[in-house]
């Protein structure tokens, strides 16, 4: 092999390193903001269970604004996707869950 092929070889090897490495981090970074958001989710739906809150009130005491944030950014349609696949289903589970412990 020729001293620019091996080069080049060194190089993509590095890259492919680095590639990996930055999407374990990434991976790390979005499980550990799942988890929070679960967690979060469900304490405040425990909260207000024990409060006496209906589904409809849960629905509007549980914020979770800051993990919409970093899900959807600034995107209109994310934000819409947020809510429609995780905030709603997750609330409606979550309270359900609840009630029967």
């Amino acid at each position: 092999m020729n001293a620019s092929l091996a080069s080049a070889e060194r190089t993509r090897a590095a890259n492919s390193a680095f590639s990996n490495l930055t999407a374990s981090s990434s991976c790390s970074r979005a499980t550990r903001l799942i988890s929070r958001l679960l967690h979060s989710l469900t304490e405040q739906v425990r909260a207000a269970r024990a409060r006496g809150e209906t589904l409809d009130q849960v629905k509007a005491s549980v914020k979770l604004d800051e993990f919409e944030r970093a899900f959807a950014g600034d995107s209109q349609l994310r934000r819409i996707l947020f809510s429609y696949y995780v905030t709603t289903p997750a609330i409606q589970r979550a309270y359900e869950l609840n009630g029967t412990r």
